[in-house]
């Protein structure tokens, strides 16, 4: 069953973007202005921009070759201390909470509250990277309680946990359910906005991934970044510096590598 469509954020008159009810009410009149465009609002709920949606789990195989059996997730403990982590970190504050986390068909959907603007700084950038989709994936935290090996054929077999229960949810760089994601799709910022949340994205990765995931994800990163047409000349050399930086380091420990 697929979850039920989201009203959109308003978005404001003074801005060349409409939102979809007035873009397609205009293609219909014939009324369409100038260079206007068509924005969706990153899962932003219109009475409080703290609120984010996700999907945060399905019972589809992960990356890592196991999957939910979702009749048998417990979700009573959790609604109880609801608490939304960043990666999986439960030694540091929480990013938020979920107000909402159920079961829809084959998937497990949450609605998010972030910490109040202002609170923390490393929230705040959380949610800009959310809301600009520069950061989109959620990894669920569970206790596995039953399992069992099914057959999954072409790919073999998959370890199913017929039985767990859900601890905790994480606002995570790469999910390792690929379908872990919040509901979001463009948002509107200014050039300089966008860049903004990239270098921010940028951070993020650095200091919350370790190892050699971290470093393919700062090069996806700032390779992202590259992209933007408004980025400085100065900027552009010295990312481009770094991840070559990056990728002769990882060319070095391949070698050495027993």
């Amino acid at each position: 069953m697929s979850s039920p469509a989201r009203p959109l954020a308003p978005v404001r008159p003074s801005s060349r973007w409409l939102a979809a009810d007035a873009f397609l009410a205009a293609v219909r009149a014939g009324t369409v202005p100038a260079g206007a465009g068509l924005a969706l609002i990153a899962a932003a709920d219109a009475a409080n921009d703290r609120l984010i949606d996700f999907t945060a789990g399905s019972a589809s195989a992960n990356r890592n070759g196991w999957r939910i059996d979702l009749a048998g997730l417990d979700l009573a403990t959790y609604r109880r201390n609801p608490v939304v982590l960043w990666a999986h970190d439960d030694t540091s504050l929480p990013l938020g909470r979920a107000v909402r986390v159920v079961v829809e068909g084959d998937r497990i959907r949450a609605r998010v509250e972030f910490t109040p603007a202002g609170a923390l700084s490393f929230n705040d950038k959380v949610v800009d990277l959310l809301k600009g989709g520069f950061l989109s994936g959620m990894s669920v935290g569970l206790i596995p309680l039953d399992w069992e090996y099914q057959d999954a054929k072409p790919d073999g077999q998959v370890l199913v946990f017929t039985r767990s229960q859900l601890v905790e949810l994480s606002v995570v760089p790469i999910p390792a359910d690929a379908g872990a994601l919040a509901d979001q799709a463009t948002a509107c910022l200014s050039p300089h906005d966008a860049i903004e949340i990239a270098r921010r994205r940028v951070a993020l990765l650095e200091l919350g991934v370790a190892g050699h995931s971290a470093e393919i994800a700062v090069i996806v990163a700032r390779r992202a970044v590259l992209r933007d047409p408004h980025l400085t000349p100065e900027d552009r050399r010295r990312f481009r510096g770094q991840i070559a930086q990056i990728e002769r380091r990882r060319r070095i420990a391949d070698l050495t590598a027993p």
